[in-house]
């Protein structure tokens, strides 16, 4: 099953990931992004999410900062537990405007 985690883009840094047992350097670009809402009650929600990208994306994520991102997550069940992570296979979309704002 795929699944959409939505967000305003707050910050695209470059970091890095060394593999302990080869000792192997990996780079990423990863996000930062933020959904804020509220609840049935008008509560304020927020939800924050760092998500790591391929590093050859840096430079065009880091032109979408203060812009909305819908990143697709896999959903997987196995007898061990559910799993949540970003899908590589699918791609991001970026939108101008927070796309599930309702308009009162």
């Amino acid at each position: 099953m795929t699944t959409f985690f939505m967000g305003q883009v707050d910050e695209v840094r470059p970091t890095s990931r060394k593999n302990k047992d080869t000792g192997q350097i990996t780079k990423y670009a990863t996000v930062t992004a933020t959904l804020e809402t509220q609840n049935n009650e008008g509560y304020l929600i927020k939800a924050t999410e760092d998500v790591q990208f391929s590093i050859d994306l840096l430079g065009s994520l880091q032109a979408i900062k203060g812009k909305f991102i819908a990143i697709p997550y896999a959903f997987i069940s196995t007898p061990k537990g559910s799993y949540l992570f970003p899908d590589d296979n699918l791609k991001f979309t970026v939108f101008d405007k927070n796309p599930l704002e309702v308009k009162k």
